[in-house]
């Protein structure tokens, strides 16, 4: 069996008015947990190769971020997908998980 490529869904882009009541809808309502980390992330060279073998595009990218590498993909079904890793390390954040 093929390990999976997406390991975990790091982030979900939601426009909201109000970020704190946002999180706390999503987080206290729903018990989504607010992660900012993770132990373990495929380098984005590498996924590259896995999505675009497998008939997915680069719309943009790899470039640098902060915490690493990122990339724009569309899947063969033109759903566009971004994918990260942090291989310069996670963000350091503070108690309410705001980044310092």
């Amino acid at each position: 069996m093929t390990a999976p490529l997406f390991k975990r869904v790091d982030c979900l882009s939601i426009p909201v008015s109000d970020l704190d009541a946002a999180l706390a809808f999503y987080s206290g309502q729903l018990g989504h947990e607010l992660i900012w980390r993770s132990n373990t992330a495929d380098s984005v060279p590498e996924a590259l190769v896995r999505f675009t073998s497998g008939g997915g595009k680069i719309l943009r990218g790899p470039f640098e971020i902060q915490i690493g590498r990122c990339a724009v993909v569309e899947d063969p079904w033109n759903n566009v997908l971004v994918i990260l890793d942090a291989s310069k390390g996670t963000l350091l954040v503070d108690e309410n998980k705001r980044v310092i």
